[in-house]
């Protein structure tokens, strides 16, 4: 199991859910990426104990920051950093909820 991410418009209304892969989180925060100085990024580093709501200033610091981490990962995950950042980036997703399992 992956990564929850629950998205949420204005009204926190629950507009759905999908999940980042394990293996995709295991890129993301390998020993060869320096993945620390994303403060945004790095609150998704512990994947059993995340637990985080971004708004909508939040998320948009995300997707800069896994557009960044993304060039320098496997392009083997890049049709799943593509589905998330399209997700999340949705102009009526105002809050995100992020856990792990």
């Amino acid at each position: 199991m992956g990564l929850d991410i629950v998205l949420y418009d204005i009204n926190q209304n629950r507009m759905g859910v999908f999940e980042i892969s394990e293996e995709l989180h295991s890129a993301i925060f390998s020993p060869l990426i320096n993945w620390s100085s994303y403060l945004t990024l790095r609150k998704l580093k512990d994947y059993y104990l995340t637990n985080v709501r971004f708004d909508k200033r939040e998320i948009k610091q995300l997707v800069v920051e896994v557009n960044i981490i993304a060039k320098r990962i496997d392009n083997q995950f890049e049709r799943e950093i593509i589905y998330v950042v399209d997700r999340i980036s949705n102009s009526i997703v105002y809050h995100i909820h992020i856990a792990g399992d």
